[in-house]
């Protein structure tokens, strides 16, 4: 009981931006494990169109998480995303 107590008074002494990222960050990130196993089983072949997106926001919000203390985390998250994102475009704007 005593450790609940910690984690909440953790969770009340971090920013608002920083829990809503973590609130964010961890379904996002289920979703985007979920999706990329059925991929792999191949339940459904077109799952990257959707968990790729996904994978984006996973990185902006631990971008949003590090920013304070990592810093040169937190700018190598934002450049993976943009990069994530460029690709996403491009599959999505090429012609199938």
């Amino acid at each position: 009981m005593n450790k609940l107590k910690e984690l909440k008074e953790l969770w009340h002494q971090r920013p608002w931006y920083e829990n809503a990222a973590s609130i964010v960050g961890i379904p996002c990130s289920l979703a985007v494990i979920v999706l990329a196993i059925v991929q792999l089983v191949g339940i459904w072949e077109d799952a990257a169109y959707v968990y790729m997106p996904l994978t984006c926001i996973v990185m902006l919000a631990q971008t949003v998480q590090n920013w304070r203390k990592q810093r040169g985390v937190a700018i190598f998250s934002l450049c993976t995303a943009a990069f994530i994102l460029a690709v996403a475009v491009f599959i999505l704007a090429s012609p199938l």
